[in-house]
């Protein structure tokens, strides 16, 4: 658990015990509790899962291997010989950029587990690359586990001092 959480539970011993007893119930969703012990739950676990996903986006957007052990081609226009052609090159940067000098729109969209990115610059459409933000294979790859553990430790924190303070009993 990354933080301490003082968790005032105004309630019996036996009470306690009966509350605990029912965490393994309410996180495999057999047991109905308030929306807000889910929502600290899975949003203490998306946070952490979204933070690899970050991490490995930012290594892989510039040119390093993410912690997924992948890379991204990431090839800029070249003319008909193969060769980098610089002002393209330039133009097509600018054109992403959050200022957009160049008065192009950038074209984002994610669908099945990609982000597609390019310029919608005269010109510049087959440059443009989708690439793969979750693991291609759907499975969380083995470097990301310990921080989405610790996202899965400190979300059932959470919800067990919701549970506790929130007055809840089974």
């Amino acid at each position: 658990m990354n933080s301490t959480t003082k968790v005032t539970f105004r309630g019996t011993p036996d009470e306690l015990r009966r509350v605990l007893a029912a965490v393994p119930g309410v996180l495999a969703g057999s047991i109905s509790v308030p929306e807000r012990v889910t929502r600290a739950l899975n949003d203490r676990i998306g946070s952490a899962l979204l933070k690899v996903i970050r991490e490995d986006f930012i290594a892989k957007a510039s040119g390093r291997r993410g912690k997924d052990g992948r890379t991204w081609d990431l090839e800029g226009p070249q003319d008909g010989d193969g060769a980098v052609d610089d002002a393209d090159l330039d133009r097509m940067y600018a054109s992403l950029s959050e200022d957009r000098p160049t008065g192009d729109t950038v074209k984002q969209s994610r669908h099945g587990g990609t982000v597609a990115v390019g310029s919608s610059a005269v010109g510049f459409d087959r440059f443009n690359r989708s690439y793969p933000v979750l693991p291609v294979d759907g499975q969380i790859p083995d470097a990301w586990m310990p921080d989405v553990m610790a996202g899965i430790e400190d979300g059932i924190a959470q919800a067990i001092a919701v549970l506790l303070e929130s007055g809840w009993r089974p």
